[in-house]
Formats: C-alpha cells, structure tokens, sequence
C-alpha cells in the first residue's frame, strides 16, 4: 500500500485529478471498489497522512486542488490559503455529463424491441492522449483504461433504467456515445430469417432492380419488412437463377435481412402464409426460421459447393439418334468440367476458368430433336453452357455429344441442397 501511496502522491503533485481518475490509474490492484470509491480512499489515506504530520504537507494542497474537501478543511483549519481548484488534467469534468448522454439514449431507444445492447464510445482524442501520457510517465500498467470506465458506467445505468442485460459478443442493439459532440447513435442489429423459396414463373427476377421491379426480393422482404417495422431489407440467396428459371423441388435456400427493425418477436407461420398469399402464385415459401448475422456469410461461401439438381427440356436444331442420350449419361457422370465465363455475362463478371463437377446427367427423349436432361451438379456452375457449349467456352458440353446445336431451352431448379 506503501507503494500506492507515494505513487499516487506523485502523481498528485504533477496532475490535478478527480477520484475516479486517480483510482483508475490502480484499478487491478484491488477488487470490490469503484474507481470513484478507490481514488478517494486513496485520497483519504493521503490526508490522514500529511495532516498528522506523518507526510510531506505540500499533499493537502495537491489534493485540495482537485477539490477534495477533507484537504480544503484541513488547510483551513491551519489557517492555510487553499490553492486555486483546478479541473482533472485527464477528464476535464467528462464524468459529470454522463447522465445527459444516458437520457439521450434512452429516448433514442423508445420504441425499439430488444433484450440485449452493448456501449461504445468515442473519447477526444486528446482526452486518450492525456491518460497515456500520465500513465507512460508513472509507468503505470495497472490501470482501466478512461474508454472503458465510460462505457460500464453507462451500460450500467442503462440496465438500471431499461431492465436490460449488455452482451458484449452479439447485442440487438449498440449505442454509440459521442463525448466530444455530445451525441448519442444506435445501431440495432439486422433482423435475419433463413428459409428457401420456390419460384413458380418464368420472367421474375431474384433482385429489385432500379425501376423497383416486382422480384422474389420484394416478395418475400416487404411482409417481412413491415411485420417487424424495418427501414430497408436485403434477400441473400443460395446462388441465383436466371430470368427465365424456375426454382421448385424445394426451393432455394435464402436469408432474409432487416435493416434497424423495431420489433424483434415475430410470428414466421404467420408470416410464411402472408408472403404466399400475397404472392398469388409466382413464389411461395417454408420452412422460415430466424438465423444469425453468420449465417450469411456461410450460405454464400456454401452455394458454391453444395449440389444443385436441374431439369432442362432441349430443343435441337435437327434429329438425332437415341444413343447419343446413352452417350450423353456415359461422358457426365462423375466428371469436372472446364468453363471460361459465358459470354452472356462477360460484361458484368471477369474472364476466367471455373473448374466444376458434373454428378450425372440422366437423358430422357422427348421427340425427334427434343430431350429432357436431370442433371446434378456442384453450385456455380453454369447449366445453359453445359448444355449449349457457349461456343466452346464450356468443355465437355452436352450439345457436342448430341452433335447438334441448341435451338430453345426450358431450365427449371428441382433440388438445392441447404443450411438445414
């Protein structure tokens, strides 16, 4: 304790500061204690200490210069001139505004649903700069740091007020506090259902557009959207399909997200039947549950290696022989195949080699220049080029077995794997 003491004397002596301040600088050293009930015992004992005669008397007038009643009387009463008050070098009176910026982030949370939040802050930089000076100079390794002291004081009156709990790895809300500007922000955390949805129409695209285009997205996200009050949504899919597929079987696996939504609860039976009222056949939806902000990133990466199963139906521009169907199940089964991006989205994608695996195709004859292909393949690849050949971008192609070219094409997704 001896120790702490001429430590804190000296730094008394340099810097003129509060008692949360002087016992934030010795957080670590003891447990139980507020930095405000730790700086003033410290400032106690070092009263105790100059008034008894046991210590250098210059200490009464350090700590009375931070206000420290208990020195401002004992000065006093030796008939001593207290020195002029001065503000804490490190703070400069911060702590005192706290509870303005606590009433402010209240009132920006009314209305909002959530059960956990989190406090950041953004301090002066010359406010930081203070306190490593301070602490560079004492070699002080002990101390929390002024960020952090700020952001449990707050979090622990807004639980007081809110009744809420802080989380501090996935909060549904974070409130951001500006000391500087005396602002206060929020960010609530995205709202996320995970689900797969069936396109049932040729011509519906996945995305909005910029004209605002009905889509799969707008779909599904507006009831979303309104149920859980919302500013903006997000549809991220498992791969997409093209104008004029269709998605059944299953359907494609999808995360829906919410941008800064006020109400958390919500009913997704409810909702599943909304969306496929509203979307008077052309999509319908299942299995919505909520998911997590990492489930994103994860259904993305995953698209590209889960297995996706087709149905085309192939017109040919002239007859052919019913074994080159044979031909077709014998060469695509089991195989990688080589293509270069297809010239169809050359303008928009870069020019390079992809390297997928073909599971099989089954080949079924449908006329004389007609056929119906399933194929199961990884994610990624590029059906109509497995079929068309893309002018030799894609190698092997199925209209190369065939020996004829392709004409018209009907492509339908009957199978995605998931996250389930």
């Amino acid at each position: 304790m001896r120790d702490v003491l001429t430590k804190a004397k000296a730094l008394l002596k340099e810097y003129s500061l509060c008692d949360r301040c002087l016992g934030r600088q010795f957080a670590n050293l003891s447990t139980g204690l507020s930095n405000l009930t730790r700086g003033r015992s410290i400032k106690v004992l070092l009263a105790l200490e100059a008034s008894q005669g046991e210590g250098d008397l210059s200490a009464l007038r350090y700590l009375a210069r931070t206000g420290f009643k208990p020195a401002l009387l004992a000065l006093e009463k030796m008939g001593l001139a207290p020195p002029k008050r001065e503000a804490c070098y490190v703070c400069h009176g911060l702590f005192g505004r706290l509870d303005g910026l606590v009433n402010k982030a209240l009132k920006l949370l009314e209305g909002y649903e959530f059960k956990t939040f989190l406090v950041g802050s953004r301090l002066p930089k010359e406010v930081l700069e203070r306190e490593e000076e301070l602490r560079r100079r004492f070699s002080l390794a002990e101390g929390e740091s002024i960020k952090r002291e700020v952001n449990r004081l707050v979090g622990k009156k807004l639980a007081k007020v809110t009744g809420k709990d802080v989380d501090f790895r996935d909060p549904d809300v974070t409130i951001i506090l500006d000391i500087e500007k005396m602002e206060v922000e929020v960010e609530v955390k995205p709202l996320f259902v995970y689900g797969r949805y069936r396109k049932l129409m040729r011509g519906l695209a996945q995305s909005r557009g910029k004209g605002g285009e009905r889509s799969v997205e707008s779909i599904i996200g507006e009831v979303i959207r309104r149920k859980v009050d919302g500013e903006e949504f997000r549809l991220h899919g498992a791969g997409r399909e093209d104008l004029d597929v269709r998605t059944l079987g299953p359907g494609r696996p999808f995360i829906l997200e919410v941008l800064r939504p006020r109400t958390r609860t919500i009913d997704l039976d409810e909702v599943e039947g909304l969306i496929n009222s509203v979307a008077l056949g052309k999509v319908e939806v299942h299995g919505l549950r909520l998911a997590r902000r990492e489930d994103v990133s994860r259904l993305k990466a995953l698209s590209q290696y889960l297995y996706k199963t087709y149905r085309a139906l192939v017109e040919f521009d002239a007859p052919f022989e019913a074994e080159r169907l044979k031909a077709v199940e014998e060469e695509f089964n089991n195989i990688v195949v080589r293509q270069r991006t297809p010239l169809r989205v050359l303008h928009r994608r870069k020019d390079k080699v992809r390297v997928k695996k073909v599971h099989y195709v089954k080949a079924y004859p449908r006329g004389e220049r007609k056929a119906e292909f399933i194929i199961k393949c990884q994610g990624g690849l590029y059906v109509k080029e497995l079929i068309t050949g893309d002018e030799g971008r894609t190698r092997p192609n199925i209209s190369e077995t065939i020996g004829r070219n392709v004409v018209r094409m009907e492509l339908d997704i009957i199978d995605i794997e998931g996250l389930e």
